[in-house]
């Protein structure tokens, strides 16, 4: 564990990489983003210090010891930070200590749910998916974006963008594969939207 720092709304922070107990990091294929959960030990009230009320952001980083390339790492910090939605479990153990669950997930699902899109498109699948990801959502790493077939017009009514995508991705067809197999999720290296060849 390199680094795991929490930073409260109030722009202060603390190293909690000691306290820890577990993370658990989630990718799926079937799902749109990177969620979690982080069990933090605490015995100096952080929760109540920070406080913690579910708008904060964690730094994380995680490497093999050894390994240098950073495809051996997951690094959720800087621009791809975690974001704090809740604190999902609390129980004290004995008195001044107690165990608390942080539920965590990248920055794009809060964005998602904020911003609605009322745009018409005629462009490749591929290249509405790229647009919506880079300039509507603005994600920090760039997107892993397999190319479809044909031109497309299309009218988006006042639609999240995970929603569009999700739409798009049972109409579209590969370029290189001709296969309509399309996935759109997230890993540690970003945001996919490709076949499953």
């Amino acid at each position: 564990l390199d680094t795991l720092k929490f930073y409260s709304s109030k722009d202060t922070f603390a190293d909690i990489s000691n306290t820890v107990i577990s993370i658990d990091l989630n990718e799926n294929i079937y799902q749109c983003s990177v969620i979690g959960t982080i069990v933090v030990g605490d015995t100096n009230n952080l929760i109540e210090k920070l406080p913690i009320t579910g708008q904060e952001y964690v730094d994380l980083k995680i490497s093999t010891p050894g390994a240098e390339k950073s495809e051996d790492s997951i690094d959720f910090t800087g621009d791809r930070k975690l974001y704090v939605s809740g604190v999902i479990a609390r129980e004290s153990l004995t008195s001044g200590s107690q165990v608390f669950t942080l539920e965590v997930s990248t920055i794009e699902p809060l964005r998602n749910q904020n911003i609605r899109i009322s745009k018409s498109y005629t462009k490749t699948i591929s290249d509405i998916v790229r647009d919506i990801l880079e300039n509507t959502l603005q994600v920090s790493k760039p997107p892993f974006i397999e190319k479809t077939k044909g031109i497309r017009r299309i009218v988006v009514p006042n639609n999240q963008p995970f929603t569009i995508i999700n739409q798009l991705k049972k109409e579209a067809k590969s370029e290189q594969y001709d296969s309509p197999h399309y996935l759109f999720f997230e890993n540690k290296d970003g945001f996919h939207f490709r076949t499953l060849q």
